[in-house]
C-alpha cells in the first residue's frame, strides 16, 4: 500500500492542480463581475471533486480487498487477480500458499 500512497498522491495532485485553478480563478473572475468565469469555475470544480472522488474510491476498493484477503486468506469475488472462468490465476495462487 506504501507505493501505492507513494505514487497515487502525487499524482492526483497533478490531475487536481489544473481543475482547482481553473475553479478558483473563474470563481473570482465571477466576483468581480466577469461572467464569463462561470463555466471555467463549474467545469474546474467538477472535475476536481470527481478525481477526488475517484480516487479515494480506488484506495478504498485497495484497502478492502488487502483486509479480506488477509483476513479471511480468501481472494474477494470481484478482484482483478481472478482469470476469465473465475479461478485464481496461478500468481495469486502462488502468492497465498503457506510456506
Amino acid at each position: 500500500m506504501g507505493v501505492t500512497l507513494l505514487v497515487g498522491v502525487p499524482l492526483t495532485l497533478l490531475t487536481i492542480l489544473p481543475g482547482a485553478f481553473a475553479a478558483y480563478f473563474g470563481w473570482r473572475a465571477r466576483q468581480t463581475g466577469d461572467n464569463r468565469g462561470t463555466a471555467p469555475a463549474a467545469i474546474g470544480a467538477i472535475s476536481v471533486l470527481y478525481m477526488l472522488f475517484a480516487s479515494a474510491a480506488g484506495i478504498l476498493q485497495r484497502l478492502v480487498d488487502r483486509l479480506v484477503t488477509s483476513s479471511l486468506g480468501v481472494l474477494p469475488k470481484a478482484s482483478l487477480f481472478r482469470s476469465c472462468d473465475g479461478s485464481p490465476t496461478a500468481d495469486v495462487v502462488n502468492r497465498h500458499k503457506k510456506h
